[in-house]
C-alpha cells in the first residue's frame, strides 16, 4: 500500500495524469500501476487508406519528450521542421513508390502560444500518397533513430486491408500490412 501511494505521488510529481478512477483501483490493487500509466504511453496509428498511408503520433505532454530527448536545444520551429519530416521517421517499401504528400505537428507549444496549462499535447500527423498502393507491404519505423532518448515507449497500432496489430516497442522496427503466414 505505501509502495502505491508513493508510487501515485512520484506520478503527480513529475505531471504523469491519470483518472481518479484508476489511481483508486491501483491503491486497491485491482488494477495494477503499470495499467495506469500506459495511459501516457505515446500511440503512433497507422491505417492504410488504399492509395498509400496515414500516420498518427498522440504524445499527452510535448515537456516530458522535448525534455527526455535533449530537444530542447532546438527551436520549436526546427521541433516542429523535425517532427513533420516524415520521409526521414518512415519508410514504406519501394515498390510501392511512396511520397510524403502532407505532414502536420500540432501543439499550442509549436505554435508558441502561451498558455497556463503545464503540460501540453502533441499531434502529429503524416500522409503518404504511393503510386503502386498494392505494392504496399511494409513500413520501417525510424522514430528512436531521428529522437533517441526521446520515448521510453511507443505504442504501434496498425490496420490495413489485410491485416491488423499492436505493438510496444523501444526501438525501431519495421511492421508488416499483410498477415502472417
Amino acid at each position: 500500500m505505501k509502495l502505491a501511494i508513493g508510487a501515485l505521488a512520484l506520478m503527480l510529481m513529475f505531471g504523469v495524469s491519470i483518472k481518479p478512477s484508476l489511481a483508486a483501483d491501483s491503491l486497491l490493487g485491482h488494477k495494477s500501476l503499470a495499467y495506469a500509466l500506459e495511459l501516457e504511453i505515446p500511440r503512433l496509428l497507422i491505417t492504410t487508406t488504399g492509395v498509400g498511408v496515414d500516420i498518427s503520433l498522440e504524445l499527452a505532454n510535448i515537456f516530458s519528450f522535448s525534455e527526455a530527448a535533449a530537444l530542447s536545444q532546438l527551436s520549436r520551429h526546427e521541433l516542429k521542421s523535425r517532427l513533420e519530416a516524415g520521409a526521414d521517421l518512415f519508410q514504406l517499401n519501394a515498390a510501392a513508390e511512396c511520397s510524403l504528400s502532407q505532414a502536420q505537428a500540432i501543439s499550442d507549444f509549436l505554435a508558441q502560444q502561451k498558455t497556463k496549462q503545464a503540460k501540453q499535447a502533441l499531434d502529429v500527423s503524416w500522409s503518404f500518397a504511393c503510386t503502386k498502393p498494392q505494392a504496399l507491404n511494409s513500413l520501417k519505423i525510424a522514430w528512436f533513430t531521428h529522437f533517441p532518448q526521446s520515448l521510453a515507449n511507443l505504442v504501434i497500432e496498425w490496420t490495413s486491408a489485410e491485416a491488423e496489430g499492436r505493438l510496444e516497442t523501444s526501438a525501431d522496427t519495421v511492421i508488416y500490412f499483410e498477415p502472417e503466414l
